[in-house]
């Protein structure tokens, strides 16, 4: 096949180039990569729609959530709860946490807390508790929980503001 030929195939074939009654010029898209199209369906003459699952089904802590919590939510444990209604997920029993992290449930949920725009919900459960904890989830019972990092910043291990038990 020669240069322009080739040329041809590559640049031109994907369109197919026509004109309709009224003599306007028309250019139709063909699907020349051989792209799995399985994964769509048709629904209207221009539309395609997914029937794969979106990422929230797959994964539900990647859902992307944009949330106000409300006044009366005063602690990062109530704030927590509220997030995780109708997540499918809930905080474990405090009897399977650690003092940390109870003691971090307790603590009042700062007012920068309050607003989140458009953010999987994973991430917003980590900003509310912060660097210094990790979150662990059983995806088999739908449990969360978050222990303490062991890597401290050197501010929090010199911490002269927590009295030791």
């Amino acid at each position: 096949m020669d240069k322009e030929n080739r040329l041809f195939s590559k640049v031109l074939y994907p369109f197919v180039i026509g004109m309709t009654l009224n003599g306007s010029p028309v250019a139709i898209a063909a699907n020349q990569t051989g792209a799995d199209t399985s994964a769509h369906l048709q629904v209207g003459r221009y539309s395609l729609m997914s029937t794969a699952p979106s990422t929230g089904q797959v994964d539900l802590l990647a859902v992307t959530v944009e949330r106000s919590i409300p006044e009366t939510v005063k602690s990062i444990g109530n704030a927590l709860d509220w997030l995780l209604q109708g997540s499918g997920y809930r905080l474990a029993d405090t009897s399977l946490l650690s003092d940390e992290a109870i003691e971090l449930f307790h603590l009042p949920l700062p007012s920068a807390h309050r607003q989140f725009q458009a953010l999987p919900l994973r991430q917003v459960l980590s900003l509310i508790v912060g660097p210094a904890f990790s979150m662990v989830h059983d995806p088999a019972h739908r449990l969360l929980g978050f222990e303490r990092c062991s890597r401290q910043t050197p501010e929090a291990s010199a911490s002269p503001l927590i009295k030791k038990q």
